[in-house]
Order: structure tokens, then sequence, then C-alpha cells
């Protein structure tokens, strides 16, 4: 129980929050363009990890990745062109005619 509140403690320091949610917002602009997904995202902002400390690096690229697989719906509901290829049943039932 002790190593959940240490992590728990990590995770929701002020500057690892920031980083996480930054990546959030640059993965569902990510996932929104059709062409680009959630793993290319990932691929992309790879390399900005290298100098970051492991936890707040981990925190960007899930954030980075959430923020892309929930982004590529939004494509999907509203034109009908899934963003990212985990939405493509979501083109198919979100679009109303």
């Amino acid at each position: 129980m002790s190593n959940v509140l240490i992590g728990l403690s990590s995770v929701l320091q002020p500057m690892n929050l920031l980083i996480c949610l930054g990546g959030l917002a640059v993965g569902v602009l990510f996932g929104a363009l059709p062409g680009f997904s959630a793993t290319m995202a990932v691929a992309v902002f790879v390399p900005f990890t290298y100098t970051m400390d492991p936890g707040a690096a981990l925190l960007l690229l899930s954030g980075l990745y959430c923020g892309g697989v929930y982004g590529g719906s939004i494509p999907a509901v509203l034109v009908g062109i899934p963003g990212t290829p985990a939405s493509a049943p979501t083109a198919l039932e979100g679009k109303a005619s």
C-alpha cells in the first residue's frame, strides 16, 4: 500500500500533472487530424523524453496515447472519417444521417 501512495504522490506533483495534461491536449490534436494516429504521436515525441525524468516521460507518452485515441473519435463522429484506426467502428455508428 505504501508503494501506491508513493506513486500517487509522484503523479500528483504540479509539474507532472502539467506534463500529462499537455500530452493529453497534443494527443487530442494528433488524433483529430486524419492520417495521424496515437502511435505516431508517441513516436514523434519519444526524442523529447530523453532528457526528462522517467516518470514525467511516461506520463507524457501515456497522455499522448490516450488523447490520440480519444481525439480520433472527433472526426469519426462529425465527418464520418476515422481519425485513428481504433475509431473506425465509431465512424460507422457515430455519424448521424
